[in-house]
């Protein structure tokens, strides 16, 4: 362990296995899990780790192809903080189902504003069912939950108290291609029936480790990551389908609109990452200019999945997290 703070952070999660086996026992035995009716009669899974004598719960929205094993180590400092946790594995992820027709590890989405809907539905059927967190719920949104997260908030309001975004997608990085020529090109191919491919330099999940195109530079937490999925073919995915992409694409259109942003009424601590070559991270920039209430951190060092970064990073990047929920 590794004290900061006076909190205890594990030093090299995933070197020890004694390690991981500290936060997978506390989360076995806390663990409550259960499904719900999405958009689409999709089946939801969820996981639920109630504190019992605490008031104040965190919801996570994870990003794009990843499963709730990802966010093990973080939803165990939530715990130790005190804070219930809730989290749903996104339609077309980990055990809600695969969408794709074409490839079981291809993401797919009927409609990016279904993700939305889905949100709205867990908060309001299975979190807010226990009234203790009406007015004590906080909101940690990564990637591509964080377009789904920000979203949310433009059109609903009250739910949240506080809200993390990490790395949120808010425009692909689509490299030396522009944002409207890859718009044009999705719906091209779309047209042309093809729809279902992958989408240029994307393909389906691979069983050999790859760090260096991954979205953290932490060996020891991705190679733990990636053991557990190749153990369990069922929560693996990879790339995502043409269709996805201009669904997504046209998702972070509508929630960089200034109008939009302007409507968020909810204090947002937004993380962007140094190093980070998934989200063009201008828009982080562009974002924090036309929000209300925003403050901007980046997290030097990092690539794009900071919760899930070498001990160096992660510790400073978790201490920053709880001093702003903590913060009236």
């Amino acid at each position: 362990m590794c004290k900061t703070l006076n909190r205890k952070y594990i030093y090299k999660y995933g070197d020890k296995k004694e390690d991981v086996e500290i936060v997978e026992n506390m989360l076995n035995r806390m663990r409550n899990s259960g499904t719900f009716k999405g958009e689409n009669f999709a089946n939801i899974y969820y996981e639920k780790y109630i504190v019992e004598e605490s008031d104040k719960a965190i919801v996570i929205c994870h990003g794009f192809s990843e499963c709730i094993e990802k966010y093990h180590e973080i939803i165990y400092y939530f715990l130790n903080e005190g804070f219930s946790v809730y989290i749903m594995e996104h339609r077309g992820h980990g055990r809600s189902g695969c969408l794709s027709k074409s490839c079981n590890t291809q993401v797919e989405v009927e409609s990016f504003d279904y993700y939305v809907k889905d949100l709205k539905t867990f908060l309001n059927e299975v979190v807010l069912k226990d009234k203790r967190f009406n007015n004590n719920l906080y909101l940690f949104a990564h990637s591509m939950g964080g377009a789904i997260g920000t979203i949310f908030l433009e059109n609903n309001h009250g739910y949240f108290k506080k809200v993390i975004l990490n790395s949120p997608m808010f425009r692909i990085n689509t490299r030396e291609y522009s944002h409207i020529k890859c718009k044009l090109i999705a719906k091209f191919l779309i047209l042309m029936g093809k729809g279902e491919n992958f989408i240029f330099g994307q393909k389906p999940f691979e069983e050999e480790e790859n760090l260096e195109a991954s979205g953290t530079s932490d060996k020891l937490r991705h190679g733990l990551y990636h053991k557990f999925l190749l153990e369990n073919p069922i929560l693996r995915r990879g790339g995502g389908s043409i269709h996805w992409y201009k669904e997504a694409a046209k998702a972070t259109d509508y929630l960089m609109k200034k109008r939009n942003i302007e409507r968020i009424d909810t204090p947002i601590l937004l993380f962007k990452s140094e190093f980070d070559s998934y989200v063009d991270t201008k828009f982080h920039d562009e974002f924090k200019k036309l929000a209300k209430d925003c403050e901007l951190i980046e997290v030097k060092g990092s690539k794009h999945e900071g919760f899930f970064e070498k001990d160096e990073i992660l510790y400073d990047y978790l201490d920053k997290i709880f001093k702003f929920l903590e913060e009236k």
